[in-house]
This record gives C-alpha cells, sequence and structure tokens, in this order.
C-alpha cells in the first residue's frame, strides 16, 4: 500500500498524519509552527521532521500540504499566510524538491471541504 501523508500547517503547530483508505488514523506527528518572523528553513524543518516521523523510513508516494493562508489557484505557491514567512514563494517546488516525491497544496478551509467529500 503506499503512503500518502498529510499535513495541516496553522498558526500554532503542524501536525502530519497517516490515514488508512478506510479513515483510521494510523500515525501522526506534531511540532510547533516556528512563527512568521523566522526563515523559510525553519517552518520547512518543522515540516520535514512531521513527515519524517510519519514516514518511519517508509517510502512516501505522496504528500498533501493544507496551509492556513491565501494559495494561488495554481496551488503552487502560499501568497501569503498570517502565521508564516510565506509569501509568494515556490512552495510546492521547494517542498517536492526537498521530499523527494509529489506535493499537493491547498488552503486549509479548501482541504477540509474536499475530506468532507469523501
Amino acid at each position: 500500500m503506499s503512503l500518502h501523508i498529510g499535513v495541516d500547517i496553522g498558526g500554532t503547530k503542524v501536525l502530519a498524519a497517516e490515514v488508512s483508505p478506510d479513515g483510521e488514523v494510523l500515525r501522526t506527528a506534531q511540532r510547533s509552527t516556528p512563527g512568521r518572523r523566522v526563515e523559510l528553513e525553519l517552518v520547512e524543518d518543522a515540516l520535514t521532521e512531521a513527515v519524517t516521523e510519519v514516514a518511519a523510513g517508509r517510502p512516501v508516494a505522496g504528500v498533501g500540504l493544507a496551509a492556513a493562508g491565501f494559495v494561488d489557484a495554481a496551488g503552487e505557491r502560499v501568497m501569503f499566510a498570517p502565521h508564516l514567512p510565506w509569501r509568494g514563494e515556490p512552495t510546492l517546488t521547494r517542498l517536492s524538491s526537498r521530499w523527494g516525491t509529489r506535493v499537493a497544496l491547498d488552503n486549509d478551509a479548501n482541504c477540509a471541504a474536499l475530506a468532507e467529500l469523501e
């Protein structure tokens, strides 16, 4: 079974989870959100630590990232996030390169609505 990880990054915490096809939460990892007045790398480090912990050495087929902020229509950049330093950086490209896997990016409210459809 392919491992897909969902990550929610909000104002106070980063929460990564592996969820079974039946919707059962199998593994989680949490980190504090570094804040908006820090370097981008610190935010990416927190995300990477959470994803790595959930993966537990297994190959990751893809990561879905729900960000609290304005995400461009292409799902490639966080244009503005009140609690994060992202201001139009190529978030999708940076994280997919860093993690070596596909990444899907959207606003956290959009991701919650999509989850409810299932």
